[in-house]
């Protein structure tokens, strides 16, 4: 069944996400596979979004929400930190992940607000350690008012107001750019399954020789879902 996407563009990303996946073969070509298709959406949510966003470097009012990313995404993630980190800091970002993964488990966006558990990849600033690859989830989620975002998500106001402005385009640009993958991904005959981001991260950084089965179609073990 064709998947009916919100916008003209979307039918253009399965095109440009069946290709690139196509073209990747192993690790490194997996994570430049991605970039090139988060460039492609960036390119058009640029083309067609609104006004100028609010959100910037320190802004880590909505990293507490839960992020679900596809596994091709968290492979991606996980290949960058690992050519990217010293060992010693890898390492402690794997611990952070793994008990990220199991305190978040089951836990809902409201939870998650009240006891204010932030992304696991926030550093000291309040800045995203991932951002230049971060999750299509992520991208899609924007405001243009700082106080607004900042009130919605207070944890210490249970009555706080629920909107945030934001740039609506750029999302529906974004949910498309999300889909598109996933239907390119099971045409490749790869898992389509989302995964919290951490969890995900967490199994592809211990567990490397997974992005290889996740490309060759292969059956990922239950201990991944756990």
């Amino acid at each position: 069944m064709r998947r009916q996407f919100r916008t003209p563009f979307g039918d253009r990303l399965l095109e440009i996400a069946s290709e690139l996946l196509h073209g990747a073969k192993d690790e490194r070509s997996m994570a430049e596979a991605m970039a090139a298709y988060h460039a492609a959406a960036e390119r058009e949510a640029e083309e067609k979004g609104g006004s100028r966003v609010a959100c910037g470097p320190g802004c880590p009012h909505c990293c507490v929400l839960n992020v679900s990313v596809l596994l091709s995404e968290a492979a991606s993630i996980a290949i960058r930190l690992s050519d990217n980190l010293p060992a010693d800091e890898l390492a402690g970002l794997v611990k952070r992940l793994h008990n990220q993964r199991l305190r978040v488990r089951w836990m809902e966006n409201g939870e998650r607000i009240r006891l204010g558990i932030g992304c696991p990849f926030l550093d000291a600033a309040g800045s995203c350690a991932v951002h230049p690859y971060r999750p299509i989830v992520c991208r899609g989620f924007t405001s243009f008012d700082l106080a607004s975002c900042k009130a919605a998500l207070d944890p210490c106001d249970p009555d706080a107001p629920e909107f945030i402005a934001m740039d609506l385009r750029r999302k529906v640009i974004m949910e498309d750019a999300y889909l598109a993958m996933a239907d390119a991904m099971g045409k490749s005959g790869m898992e389509t399954r989302c995964i919290e981001l951490s969890a995900g991260v967490f199994t592809f950084l211990t567990e490397p020789h997974l992005c290889r089965l996740l490309l060759s179609g292969g059956r990922f073990p239950s201990s991944a879902w756990d």
